[in-house]
Formats: structure tokens, C-alpha cells, sequence
């Protein structure tokens, strides 16, 4: 089971002054499913990962921008091989799989 660090974690606190919005205005996106938390001692964490590159005024889950960016990841890597299929087709080289 991997082992929970509270340096990968921020308060609610630490969040808003991020964003510069109020304490409140984060508990409604943790309420509402917008960001995701962990009790830390009957206080919820915010996981530093769910706040990093995020647009507070976003009203995506932390798991559907989690996918989506694992979808543009895939959507590159089928770029990538098809310049490379393309490459060996041009060039007429012949590949055993």
C-alpha cells in the first residue's frame, strides 16, 4: 500500500490563496465532486496533483481531467506511429511483426 506524505497535500487554506478565492468557494468544488480530498486528521487534504495546472473555473472532476489528459497522451502516441507507419510505407522497407 503506498504511503501517504502530507507534502503531497495542501489545505483548503493553502488552495484558496492559491486561486485567491475564499476557503468557502473551495468546500463547494470538494462538495460538489470538483476536487477530490483525503481526512487528514478529520481535515480534508487536497492532493497537490489535483490542483497542478487546474483552471479553478473549471467544472470538470478531478478524474475526468485526469482522463482527458491521459487521452491526449494516447492521441499522441497513435500521432506517432502513424508518422511511423507512414515513414516505412514511403519508404518502401519491409517490416516483420
Amino acid at each position: 500500500m503506498e504511503q501517504i506524505n502530507e507534502k503531497d497535500f495542501l489545505t483548503v487554506d493553502q488552495v484558496a490563496e492559491m486561486f485567491q478565492v475564499t476557503p468557502q468557494s473551495i468546500y463547494q468544488k470538494i462538495s460538489g465532486g470538483t476536487i477530490p480530498t483525503h481526512p487528514w486528521f478529520g481535515k480534508p487534504r487536497i492532493p497537490r496533483e489535483a490542483v497542478m495546472n487546474w483552471d479553478i473555473s473549471t467544472k470538470d472532476t478531478f478524474a475526468e481531467r485526469k482522463l482527458r489528459q491521459e487521452i491526449e497522451q494516447k492521441d499522441e502516441l497513435i500521432r506517432s506511429l502513424k508518422n511511423t507507419i507512414r515513414s516505412i510505407v514511403k519508404t518502401g522497407l519491409e517490416v516483420s511483426l
